[in-house]
């Protein structure tokens, strides 16, 4: 009996294994794929994405510096992007780079820049206001002196915020107005902005050359702007001039900043009235020390107002 069961057993099994190799199913066939037309954007797999990328910000892009002249211009323009840079230096090589559209800036550095990028930078205006001060602090002469004169500064030691700017520039075509050479009978040094006022305080008969409104911090002192206008007969000493990337300009876009700058009343504009006012300055600066300005006097391009 027993043996008869184990056969019995041995064939089912048999049967099973026959059944298992039995014909295979059909394969499943893989859906067509459809071929992408690269022209067409593709949609994106997140639904929340949006499936165009964002619109370019239209707005101006105004530059500025905690110095007086090119703060204030930034109220000009209440619907627009502003970017803060620590020096006018700064600031112009921004502009030069198309990072910002338009700033005020050292009308010197516009003179570099402009050579530096071939032309891409025009001037639009000059400041009517805005000015550099010579500053000094413990020194009893000066004190109590009526009047100031910048005969004054022979022998003096004047420290500047850094190589190039508005200050610089400034300094020493007043200087050179009074026939004082450098490192003869005046002198210059470079300091950062926050050091200036510690150096001159502690060193009696050092001067700061220095924006408004920092002038604040120091006992004493006299204008650039002043100091130009006796020593030149000039209405005006154009250290700064509101400047615009031309690259990045539309005309649309060029015609509305000019009309904002123009009808502030705080800017020289107009082409001609441009160059009168700049032209000696930069003819100045350049018998001084040439690359204040880029190393040449700019070409009639530079004025766009």
């Amino acid at each position: 009996m027993k043996k008869i069961l184990g056969i019995i057993s041995l064939v089912l099994i048999f049967a099973v294994i026959l059944a298992s190799c039995g014909k295979p199913a059909d394969p499943v066939k893989p859906e067509p794929i459809t071929p992408v037309d690269p022209s067409e954007p593709s949609e994106p797999s997140d639904p929340h994405e949006p499936s165009k990328p964002a619109e370019p910000d239209s707005r101006i892009c105004v530059g500025y510096t905690d110095e007086d002249a090119a703060y204030s211009y930034s109220f000009l323009f209440g619907d627009a992007v502003f970017f803060e840079y620590g020096t006018g230096a700064e600031l112009a090589d921004a502009l030069g780079r198309g990072e910002i559209d338009t700033a005020v800036i050292p009308t010197n550095l516009a003179c570099r820049v402009y050579r530096e990028t071939a032309g891409k930078i025009a001037i639009i205006g000059v400041c009517l206001s805005g000015d550099v001060w010579l500053m000094e602090s413990n020194d009893e002469d000066m004190r109590f002196a009526d009047s100031i004169d910048p005969d004054i500064l022979y022998g003096r030691t004047v420290y500047i915020p850094y190589e190039g700017g508005a200050e610089d520039a400034v300094v020493r075509v007043i200087a050179n107005n009074h026939e004082l050479a450098e490192g003869k009978t005046v002198f210059y040094e470079y300091l950062p902005y926050g050091e200036i006022e510690e150096q001159v305080k502690s060193e009696a008969g050092s001067f700061a050359c220095v924006p408004a409104p920092l002038n604040n911090n120091y006992d004493i002192g006299f204008s650039a702007s002043w100091a130009w206008q006796n020593d030149t007969g000039r209405k005006l000493c154009p250290i700064y001039c509101v400047a615009v990337n031309t690259d990045n300009m539309t005309e649309e876009r060029l015609a509305a900043v000019t009309a904002a700058v123009s009808e502030s009343g705080a800017y020289i504009t107009g082409a001609y009235e441009i160059m009168d006012a700049v032209t000696p300055y930069l003819r100045a600066l350049y018998n001084v020390k040439p690359s204040l300005i880029g190393g040449f006097m700019p070409d009639d391009g530079i004025y766009g107002g």
